[in-house]
């Protein structure tokens, strides 16, 4: 049995092990595509561990306690049993080896977290007419929903949430903020406009029983003033969303503000100017979430933007490149999904694609043409492409 370890990127040896060393690398691979981490589908890195010790292997302090650690936490990644066994076959100190992560990477995806569908494919605004649309959501398997929030009052949404109750559907919500309500205006009246709508805007998710409202209602949206942010204009945004964040802890609800890309707004363009704001307003019911549509276009990588998020990490989009559908475009997915996972992030994963179907919406999403078939495509290839990523498999759909 050839041993995967390489010196300096180099082929080290290949000479055939003890026997327990093949059983090690049976079990090192059965761990990695046990199916989920609730010990239904042994072995896993207990298993292997238990294995390696049962065996007579002497794991090195340090390595022992990395392994039982990760182990516990369920984040053992095949290559850290394979950097074990072969410790303890080289000897403590001796051993220079790096190892192939063969296996490692799809361990490594696996998430445990929530899929939900962002409406906005359909309507700017939920209504009785969208209900058989959860249905069919629900049946393909999805937690939730993302429920446009651009009007109405709390009453308004009293039958949605009838509705996603009879369905099973959990929810989270989007809305954003216009010209008469821009929360970076000089104007001081505009800006209480801005706080007196976000306001509202908890009040509907507490009707609904939202866990999160996510966008970029840190400034008004395809507004422009022709220069980058200023440290007037950032301190105003921290000024209405700390009162608004201590309004949505009564709610028992996370604020997630979105950074977007150059091309919509100013404020908000990088996943560091996304934390900086987080930090200047200092309140734990405001956090941050993370696009891959916008990650995509103003990142030097998708991997790099989550691990700036990650302290204030909230919420996730699932967006392609082109706005259609998730694992037929550019946007490096492998990156963003592993990264999620070595952060550690077991939030929501809401699909976010745009089409033609309503003009107003089309024109404001820039959408000049048909990114999809159907949007039943979208739908149902997008769930299954984040299912396969997130349990470790990753192949493209398109």
């Amino acid at each position: 049995m050839a041993v995967n370890c390489r010196v300096d990127g180099k082929p080290e040896h290949n000479s055939t092990g003890p026997a327990w060393l093949s059983d090690v690398k049976v079990l090192m691979y059965m761990g990695c595509i046990a199916r989920d981490y609730q010990r239904r589908a042994a072995p896993n890195q207990w298993v292997i561990l238990n294995a390696l010790q049962a065996a007579g292997v002497t794991i090195f302090g340090h390595m022992l306690q990395r392994l039982q650690f990760l182990a516990h936490q369920k984040r053992a990644s095949p290559s850290d049993f394979r950097r074990a066994s072969c410790r303890a076959r080289c000897g403590a100190g001796q051993c220079r080896h790096t190892h192939r992560r063969a296996f490692a990477a799809p361990l490594a995806r696996r998430l445990s977290m929530k899929i939900g569908m962002n409406l906005l494919l359909w309507t700017g605004g939920v209504t009785a007419e969208h209900f058989p649309l959860l249905g069919k959501l629900k049946a393909v398997g999805f937690d939730g929903v993302e429920l446009p929030v651009f009007g109405g009052t709390p009453a308004d949404y009293k039958p949605i949430r009838a509705e996603l109750d009879k369905q099973g559907l959990k929810c989270t919500t989007v809305t954003i903020l216009t010209k008469d309500t821009n929360a970076i205006s000089p104007d001081a009246g505009t800006r209480q406009k801005a706080l007196d709508w976000l306001k509202t805007v908890i009040e509907i998710n507490h009707v609904l029983g939202a866990e999160t409202v996510v966008g970029p209602y840190h400034s008004a949206i395809g507004e422009f003033s022709g220069s980058g942010p200023t440290a007037d204009e950032k301190q105003r945004a921290a000024d209405v969303l700390r009162p608004a964040a201590e309004f949505a802890k009564s709610a028992n609800l996370t604020m997630a503000v979105e950074y977007l890309n150059r091309f919509e707004c100013y404020l908000l363009t990088t996943a560091a100017q996304a934390v900086e704001l987080v930090k200047m307003v200092d309140h734990p019911n405001l956090r941050a979430m993370y696009d891959t549509f916008h990650a995509h276009i103003e990142e030097k990588g998708q991997a790099a933007a989550v691990r700036t998020l990650a302290p204030v990490l909230a919420h996730v989009h699932i967006s392609e490149n082109d706005r259609g559908t998730p694992g037929t475009g550019q946007v490096d997915w492998d990156a963003a999904f592993s990264t999620l996972a070595e952060v550690g992030y077991d939030g929501w994963m809401t699909i976010e694609a745009f089409g033609r179907a309503l003009p107003d919406l089309a024109a404001a999403t820039k959408v000049w043409r048909d990114l999809f078939p159907t949007a039943d495509e979208v739908y149902t290839k997008g769930f299954k492409f984040i299912k396969e990523q997130t349990s470790g498999a990753s192949p493209r759909v398109g």
